[in-house]
């Protein structure tokens, strides 16, 4: 019994060392290929705004804008579909990957007029899409004045935004809520993200104020990181 026992052991410890390697070589395989993309977009951030957007329109038709935050990785085109499991697990060019890529929530509108806005992606380990957004939790992130802010652009406008709330929850829907019935019932909403944050922000809100969500995962994939900022610039692009 103890020698069927051992040899199931070993079995169990060979199928899980290959498991993990399995693993370990399709997030390379991943990393290579979103790495890829990366030298290709490169060339388009060297151009103004307009003409960025539109020749990343021209290898993906559901690009829809672009977003930046200074001295992070995050400077990428924005995606959109018709629902928010497709690029989970799709690439820039629509190929099968698990870094997926940056989108936006599929209720939203594209020119990132709702109440609240809401992108998604991967919290990478290898830095690539929201992976360095965890940098956002050290509180010396925020010594630098111009971390508070990030910028977003459709292809009409360039949107600035200030950070007003940054912590880690489990995950939940309340926070991508896109649609509010009543002011009171947004007044809330805003009052409850601002008072979920881990540093102290002074960033005045109203029910005038249009923000945008950032969501991705913590390591642990039960836990969320969550930034939210308001919209305090718009210019437009034509």
């Amino acid at each position: 019994m103890k020698k069927k026992t051992k040899q199931f052991l070993t079995i169990l410890a060979i199928v899980m060392i290959l498991f993990s390697s399995i693993e370990v070589i399709n997030h390379i395989k991943d990393s290579f290929a979103i790495r890829k993309t990366e030298k290709l977009l490169e060339n388009y951030k060297q151009k103004i705004p307009n003409e960025k957007l539109r020749q990343a329109k021209e290898k993906n038709n559901d690009v829809i804008g672009w977003i930046r935050i200074n001295d992070t990785n995050i400077d990428y085109p924005i995606v959109q579909t018709d629902n928010n499991d497709y690029y989970l697990t799709h690439d820039f060019y629509k190929n099968k990957n698990q870094a997926g890529w940056i989108y936006m929530d599929f209720r939203n509108q594209m020119n990132f007029s709702n109440r609240n806005t809401i992108l998604y992606g991967h919290g990478r380990i290898d830095g690539t899409m929201f992976g360095t957004l965890k940098q956002l939790l050290k509180k010396d992130w925020w010594e630098t004045e111009t971390h508070s802010y990030l910028t977003t652009e459709s292809m009409n406008k360039s949107i600035q935004w200030e950070i007003f709330s940054v912590y880690t929850i489990k995950a939940e829907t309340y926070y991508l809520n896109t649609y509010f019935s009543n002011q009171d019932g947004y007044k809330t909403f805003l009052k409850t993200m601002k008072k979920r944050s881990l540093f102290s922000f002074d960033v005045p809100l109203n029910t005038k104020d249009q923000i945008l969500t950032l969501s991705t995962c913590k390591k642990d994939y039960n836990i969320r990181i969550v930034v939210h900022a308001k919209k305090i610039k718009e210019e437009s692009l034509i």
